[in-house]
């Protein structure tokens, strides 16, 4: 089914649902977005406007410290609902390095103003502050470069491959399942994130009903770096920054998701006929209906997943008498959800927890105050 507008006229509101400017984009229809070529990673190339693009880019020349991957993603790059459009945010990126220490090494040189007094303890003491701790991400937030304040991750190559295959923090992965832009590295990083992407449908089809909505499934699909993320109610994050980001981002999902729901999972939108071709893929006004066979497939959703993430659950499972067979034969949905939530917390909880303590080192004392107040001022706005 799809939803029509008198269906979704009452929960609008709640979605907030804001229509992006499709003059910015080529026109994308619901068949176009479905059939996208993944040979050429189509899905994963998002538009980011284009004086903005121009901006970041010439932002990254400045760096004298050669940058391999650069990512850049957040409501800074990608707008997101309940903000206000005049304000500038802050602007995210994570920067994939090959020689971590050389890299900070020049990086100090240029740019001292960039670090804590972990910079006087020099290069090597800040990547062992990096690898050996949190999610093997060196962050340096709130620095000005030009007109831009931004937020910058160091991350070493091989960090950054083992998270996007293995989740072996789900940190820096989960940020990548969500929409997020390449400045450069295009070789290296859309082949090991198709990988990320399917690996994320895998794990929220097997968390689904045989029947929902495309928002829940996006829904579903940013959560799992969220789960366990305390910040998330204790009012340090925008309590309804899930919602913001699939609904401020909708065709961005839709593109980066679709074509692997579609291609890759074989799941039916009822009532596709030729209504696809018809369909505005940037319409923010309808939703998509989705079936799969939820229980015959769960052993193939299961395996799709990363080793780790799996032992997880099969752990969850065991300690709740389930054996592994009864994980796609006999368990309900509501298990399986409960199951994968227990697993996504022991998995994710740790790396936020000493990342967020590690920022305290790496940021400074003022710069971690000011930037936890800010989280903490927008969340409480948010709650009201």
């Amino acid at each position: 089914m799809i939803f029509n507008k008198g269906l979704l006229s009452a929960s609008r509101s709640r979605l907030n649902f804001l229509k992006i400017n499709t003059r910015l984009h080529r026109r994308y229809s619901i068949y176009d977005l479905v059939n996208q070529d993944f040979s050429t990673y189509e899905n994963q190339k998002l538009h980011v406007q284009h004086d903005l693009k121009v901006r970041l880019k010439d932002l990254l020349k400045t760096f004298n410290a050669p940058i391999q991957v650069a990512i850049g993603y957040g409501s800074g790059v990608f707008q997101q609902a309940g903000y206000q459009s005049s304000a500038k945010p802050m602007v995210d990126f994570i920067f994939q390095v090959n020689d971590p220490v050389r890299w900070h090494e020049l990086n100090i040189q240029q740019n001292p103003s960039h670090y804590s007094a972990l910079k006087y303890f020099g290069p090597k003491a800040v990547t062992k502050v990096q690898e050996d701790y949190g999610a093997n991400i060196y962050y340096n937030t709130q620095v000005r470069v030009g007109n831009s304040i931004i937020k910058y991750g160091v991350i070493k190559r091989e960090s950054l491959m083992d998270d996007l295959k293995n989740w072996n923090t789900l940190y820096t992965a989960g940020r990548c399942q969500k929409p997020v832009a390449l400045f450069q590295g295009e070789e290296f990083f859309y082949p090991l994130n198709r990988q990320n992407l399917e690996q994320a449908t895998s794990a929220a089809l097997f968390m689904l009903p045989n029947k929902f909505s495309e928002f829940e499934f996006y829904k579903t699909i940013v959560n799992l770096s969220y789960i366990g993320d305390m910040r998330m109610s204790l009012f340090a994050e925008n309590p309804k920054k899930v919602d913001n980001i699939v609904s401020k981002q909708l065709f961005y999902f839709r593109k980066l998701y679709l074509p692997i729901l579609y291609t890759h999972f074989n799941v039916s939108f009822p009532f596709y006929d030729s209504k696809f071709h018809k369909l505005n893929g940037h319409d923010p006004t309808f939703l998509l209906e989705i079936e799969h066979e939820s229980t015959g497939k769960a052993n193939h959703y299961f395996n799709n997943l990363p080793i780790n993430y799996r032992n997880l659950i099969l752990a969850a499972a065991y300690k709740h008498g389930f054996s592994e067979n009864d994980l796609w034969l006999r368990t309900s949905i509501q298990t399986r959800q409960m199951l994968s939530i227990i697993a996504l917390k022991r998995l994710t909880q740790r790396p936020i927890l000493t990342q967020s303590a590690k920022g305290v080192l790496t940021a400074g004392l003022y710069r971690s105050i000011s930037y936890s107040l800010e989280k903490l001022k927008k969340g409480l706005s948010f709650s009201k």
